[in-house]
């Protein structure tokens, strides 16, 4: 669970959504804060349950609302439910890194990162937000849950958008060039992941076998 919650969730807003985020704001900065205070558990939304390697194409959409500013996050149907996820437990608070890709001009313009409040500390959850808790596993005793978003409205700062941006008459700005050069960018996390888990193994084995 610590984990997930430095190297998945906080790691991405502080490698991707570091400086300004175009509004004149650190870019999530109240999700950053709740995760470095712990006054609420980083969690993951990646992988969708419908098909394997959904990481490298999320069906769970991103919309820009030019209204807000914002973005809208949709997952289109059941098969495109984030699974699994950390996200049960009724009494903790959780913020999520959400993996969609983010279409824009009836493009798709790649894969983004966006912080996401996803539980309250009072257990509930923003408008749109449906979190279906998985059965009780006794192999690793954690809270699953598939999660569902219909039409999650998010602030402009919750997109940890590494450079790119979308400007005042909507056109749309990516310093890596192309989708598929997008994508290598948030998937970008996985070597602190390793080595956390590896570090992790090297202090757990000695006092396994002293």
């Amino acid at each position: 669970m610590m984990l997930l919650h430095y190297t998945l969730a906080l790691g991405p807003i502080l490698r991707f959504g570091a400086g300004q985020d175009g509004t004149g704001q650190d870019s999530a900065r109240e999700a950053r804060e709740s995760l470095e205070s712990m006054a609420s558990a980083g969690v993951l939304l990646m992988t969708e349950v419908g098909r394997s390697n959904s990481h490298l194409s999320p069906r769970t959409i991103a919309s820009h609302d030019p209204a807000t500013g914002g973005f809208v996050l949709t997952t289109p149907d059941a098969q495109a439910a984030k699974f699994p996820t950390s996200t049960a437990h009724p009494a903790v608070a959780k913020t999520a890194a959400v993996y969609a890709t983010l279409v824009h001009g009836g493009r798709e313009r790649g894969v983004f990162v966006f912080a996401v409040p996803l539980r309250h500390a009072d257990g509930t959850v923003p408008p749109g937000v449906r979190i279906v808790p998985a059965p009780e596993t006794t192999g690793l005793p954690v809270d699953y849950a598939a999660v569902l978003l219909d039409g999650v409205h998010v602030p402009h700062g919750a997109w940890l958008r590494d450079g790119a941006s979308i400007d005042a008459d909507g056109a749309f700005h990516d310093p890596a060039g192309s989708p598929a050069a997008r994508l290598t960018r948030p998937m970008g996390v996985a070597p602190p992941v390793w080595r956390g888990v590896l570090t992790a193994d090297a202090r757990v084995t000695p006092a396994a076998f002293p």
